[in-house]
């Protein structure tokens, strides 16, 4: 397999335009544009709960079982939020993270670590966000649902495909006021997609196969703490 270096490569941006759109309409439209708006910068830990992929080869009789984890790793996160109401609001998220990838040989017995490679998450995402409390600057609780996609990189995922998913996330979370239009915000956000990562064969004329390492749900927990700027 090959492991030649590849830069990794965000989602396009054609992909997801419209999260833009809707937040610049509602900063433009009357009655709205006095909205509150915050923006926030930050990280923490990005948590994978699930093996990204399982490969079973041998015979009946000797199993070996391959598996690809990504391993916990620190990750940056930004946030723009538009308060519609002061219990409701949108905001459009990125997250990225310096996840590596180990690849595990499972013989029943003993697993051995294969090896490990570079590897990147990113996450782009927009959500509906409920806010409890809040007022007179005491701690603001909040919920969160989104949709958006999620791909991994780097170069442990040079020869493979369907590294790019829809996922959904769901969070929760707390702000508190550190200071005049400041504010501490600390979240929990679970990102539930569908993965079906695939191996890519050696080229051929008619282009290069693709042996999947199964189809299952993935969950990537994102621990984070970012500073809150209200504009």
């Amino acid at each position: 397999m090959s492991m030649a270096t590849t830069p990794a490569s965000p989602p396009s941006p054609g992909r997801a335009p419209s999260l833009m759109v809707v937040l610049g309409l509602l900063l433009t439209t009357p009655g709205i544009s006095a909205a509150q708006v915050e923006l926030s910068v930050g990280g923490g830990l990005y948590v994978p709960t699930t093996t990204v992929g399982k490969l079973d080869r041998g015979t009946e009789l000797s199993v070996t079982r391959l598996s690809w984890c990504h391993e916990t790793a620190a990750h940056l996160s930004g946030r723009l939020t538009v308060w519609v109401t002061h219990q409701f609001g949108v905001e459009t998220a990125v997250s990225y993270s310096w996840s590596n990838v180990k690849r595990k040989e499972d013989q029943g017995s003993y697993v051995l670590t294969l090896g490990e490679e570079d590897g990147a998450v990113l996450a782009a995402t927009g959500r509906a966000v409920w806010r409890f409390g809040g007022r007179s600057g005491l701690p603001a609780f909040h919920l969160l649902v989104g949709l958006g996609i999620i791909t991994r990189s780097g170069n442990a995922y040079e020869d493979f495909a369907g590294t790019t998913d829809p996922t959904a996330v769901v969070g929760s979370g707390l702000s508190v006021t550190i200071g005049p239009n400041l504010l501490l915000r600390f979240d929990v956000e679970d990102y539930i997609y569908p993965a079906e990562i695939k191996i890519l064969g050696q080229p051929t004329v008619r282009g290069r196969a693709e042996t999947s390492l199964g189809s299952h749900v993935q969950n990537d927990l994102a621990i984070s703490q970012t500073v809150v700027l209200e504009l």
